[in-house]
């Protein structure tokens, strides 16, 4: 009998904090793209930016070498629909098509650029207002006549088969909105791009074309939530109650 108090408080105390465990349904709707912030080679900024605001918006770079500028596009997806269980993380979300517009520049060519995802953010049906996400993009210009190549190994073949292929590589910049679901504190961050398999931070591109693979991101905690009190109390008093039963019986025994 003892056994079975004990047991069943144990389960109550587990199961009481596990209910604190919600399903939730997350909608970003309206999305667009903001590219920002970009720096090339030499030091200076990035000052070639289109259709910012908007659902394709494209930045440019480098000297025309008689084929035009190099360039970044960003294609926004639809609405994007997921589920997780809080305070886990979603699944993997296709949040559009990311182009680059690989084309023989002189220099200076891009460093960096940062792009701003906005989106109307919906939990569960009620809506929590406008957020902007920000994601930097790191760009290698690579020298087209170097072989081997840094990416793909050998120059005139494969991904290499008009001169060396440039990489671009994504991050999450660390300072875009939250959104709460419950207790907890929610954002959308970046795993990478996708060419149908996993994602991957690094994403190399064939010169003279556009290449284009999907942004693939994540809705993950920023800040887990503090158990409340209230939590607390019930868990400790189930744990209490496992202690006091096994007590108890070790004096009967003795």
């Amino acid at each position: 009998m003892l056994k079975n108090v004990a047991r069943f408080a144990l389960v109550s105390a587990v199961a009481f904090a596990a209910s604190t465990a919600d399903a939730a349904i997350v909608t970003f709707s309206n999305l667009t793209g903001t590219w920002f912030n970009g720096t090339l080679t030499d030091g200076n900024p990035i000052t070639v930016f289109t259709n910012n605001g908007t659902i394709n918006p494209s930045v440019r770079w480098g000297g025309d070498s008689g084929f035009g500028q190099s360039g970044y596009n960003y294609v926004a997806a639809g609405t994007v629909v997921t589920s997780l269980t809080v305070p886990g993380a979603s699944p993997d979300l296709v949040l559009g098509d990311f182009q680059h517009v690989n084309l023989p520049v002189f220099p200076p060519s891009a460093a960096s650029v940062f792009l701003k995802l906005t989106a109307d953010v919906d939990v569960d049906g009620t809506g929590v207002g406008a957020k902007s996400f920000i994601f930097k993009f790191l760009h290698d210009e690579t020298t087209n006549s170097l072989d081997p190549c840094p990416y793909g190994g050998a120059n005139g073949q494969g991904i290499n088969i008009n001169g060396c292929a440039d990489h671009v590589t994504a991050s999450f910049a660390g300072t875009s909105d939250t959104f709460m679901i419950g207790l907890d504190t929610y954002t959308l961050d970046v795993l990478g791009f996708s060419l149908g398999g996993s994602p991957a931070g690094g994403f190399s591109t064939t010169e003279q074309q556009v290449n284009t693979a999907q942004l693939i991101g994540r809705v993950t905690v920023a800040t887990a939530a503090v158990p409340e009190p209230a939590t607390w109390a019930m868990m400790i008093m189930g744990f209490g109650l496992v202690g006091g039963t096994l007590r108890r019986r070790a004096a009967l025994a003795a």
